[in-house]
């Protein structure tokens, strides 16, 4: 795992033509007709090619499996995912200390909110 310290506020809007992941033209085939999906009133649609790019430092492109694969946080709780729906649950058995209370859906919020 290679470790980065990288100051991310620090940095400036770069043009990447691989951009955009997701586009507003995307959602218009499932979408009614009667929803926009851009309703910016934009005319110029640039900005979707812009992703941030930190000074002195290479950030790396976010994929799922590698930001699962470096935060192994719900691994540390053994009750993590039990749910009346896991494989330990027994009927009726409810995972409130997991997801009613703050601890690791908040710090993967965080997380994920900290990698956009």
């Amino acid at each position: 795992m290679v470790e980065f310290d990288c100051n991310y506020a620090k940095g400036k809007w770069i043009t990447d033509e691989n951009r955009p992941l997701y586009s507003g033209f995307g959602c218009k085939e499932w979408l009614s007709p009667m929803w926009s999906c851009r309703l910016t009133q934009r005319t110029d649609f640039e900005y979707e090619k812009l992703r941030w790019q930190p000074k002195d430092c290479e950030m790396q492109e976010f994929t799922s499996s590698n930001f699962l694969r470096r935060h192994s946080l719900s691994q540390l709780r053994d009750e993590g995912h039990i749910s009346r729906y896991s494989i330990k649950a027994t009927p009726g058995v409810q995972d409130c200390l997991h997801w009613c209370l703050s601890g690791v859906p908040d710090t993967w919020n965080e997380l994920l909110f900290a990698q956009i």
